[in-house]
């Protein structure tokens, strides 16, 4: 993953006195030119979790080419060891596959999970390495949409609205809190970073990571934005696993395009989920991104029970490794998205960003963005997509928006 960032910024958890704890343990060597590595591991941690398939529970793998190209190769494995051996992190004992890569997984210990962070001040960066001080040097490696979105990225900011709604939101946990709190901070002082997934192509930045609820506070130059996106972009996808000649293939199609895809699955349940945004989350963990269960749940019996040439085909995808399917959508996605409609609208000079499925653009663009998006999802499937537009333009996050913004 090829990860730009104009500055480096280092967070730890409010209740971690790092240099108090590894001089505790005998660990004073760490406490000079070498203190950067810790505080770059923990922060790389923290960012992943914002990540929607991490959370604070979970492990996040790490991967040890990456470490060593950043750390030093004589110093990632000891910069790992004096986190647990402190207490900071903890290791699972199983690693993390993909194509190609093995690698370990951390987290935060118990003590330094559920707290919010803060940014590392006062740290001596002339040592820190200088993969991470080429910023926007590295832009010259991206392809050219990336770099029309990224010059977009820049000029982002939050209306002034959005604080007075944060300080009225009740949050579910501090975790989440510090989620909507940071995400914001970082757009306020410009700490924009920008990264390209390895194997998903897919854009990582702090557009993409902040919270739904929280876009239509989203500016470029000033000005509101509306956000274009694929209706149901992963189900419409996966009928590539499909033979164009399958008779299933239109039952399934009608039903993605019909906009009644998740409820249509959930109708069929014994004990149904309550609302839409639960069905969703669980037709992806169940049937399309999780693992192969010998007993499968009732959700994914159903999924088969209605597809069963599809079932089938979503099995054969996830051998020999579960993860495979959903890079192969991942990356399907960016180059609609990316290659496909970012690849034409920048010839036009239109303002974008994007959220993986969506596009954002000023308002008097949606009619020419929704043309492009179909278009290119047309070439790449051959299908007719429903393209869903949501105006931000009249928002302006008043108190009924409050209780929604943490429930989003």
């Amino acid at each position: 993953m090829l990860s730009i960032v104009s500055k480096p910024y280092f967070y730890r958890p409010s209740n971690l006195d790092l240099p108090a704890l590894l001089a505790e343990y005998g660990e004073g060597k760490w406490l000079g030119k070498d203190l950067w590595r810790l505080y770059y591991i923990l922060t790389v941690i923290y960012r992943k979790r914002w990540e929607e398939e991490w959370s604070k529970e979970r492990f996040v793998p790490l991967n040890a080419k990456v470490l060593q190209d950043v750390l030093h190769c004589h110093k990632s494995r000891p910069s790992l060891d004096v986190l647990v051996k402190t207490g900071v992190i903890e290791m699972d004992s199983r690693f993390d596959y993909q194509v190609g890569v093995k690698s370990r997984r951390f987290r935060f210990t118990e003590r330094y999970s559920n707290v919010r962070f803060c940014e590392v001040t006062g740290l001596d960066l002339s040592r820190v390495s200088r993969r991470l001080l080429y910023g926007e040097a590295l832009l010259s490696k991206l392809e050219p949409e990336h770099r029309y979105i990224y010059c977009w990225l820049k000029r982002t900011t939050l209306a002034d609205e959005v604080l007075g709604v944060l300080s009225k939101t009740t949050f579910d946990s501090v975790t989440q809190q510090d989620f909507y709190e940071r995400s914001v901070e970082m757009i306020q002082k410009k700490q924009f970073s920008f990264s390209v997934g390895r194997i998903s192509g897919r854009v990582f930045n702090n557009v993409t990571n902040l919270p739904r609820g929280l876009r239509p506070f989203l500016r470029i130059d000033g000005r509101p934005l509306a956000e274009i996106d694929i209706s149901a972009s992963q189900p419409l996808l996966l009928s590539q696993l499909y033979a164009p000649d399958e008779w299933e293939r239109l039952e399934y199609l009608e039903m993605v395009l019909s906009g009644q895809f998740y409820e249509r699955l959930n109708a069929k349940l014994v004990k149904p989920y309550k609302t839409r945004d639960d069905i969703k989350e669980g037709v992806f963990r169940e049937v399309f991104f999780g693992r192969i269960r010998p007993h499968p749940r009732p959700l994914s019996l159903v999924f088969s029970e209605m597809f069963p040439v599809l079932s089938q085909k979503v099995v054969e995808a996830k051998t020999p490794h579960y993860k495979a399917l959903s890079h192969r959508l991942q990356r399907a996605e960016s180059e609609i998205v990316i290659q496909g409609a970012v690849g034409r609208l920048m010839q036009s000079n239109i303002p974008v960003l994007t959220v993986h499925d969506s596009i954002l653009t000023f308002p008097e663009h949606c009619d020419c963005v929704k043309t492009t998006l179909k278009n290119a999802v047309g070439e790449r499937l051959g299908i007719v997509a429903k393209i869903t537009v949501k105006p931000y333009s009249g928002f302006r996050g008043t108190d009924s928006d409050v209780g929604q913004l943490a429930a989003v």
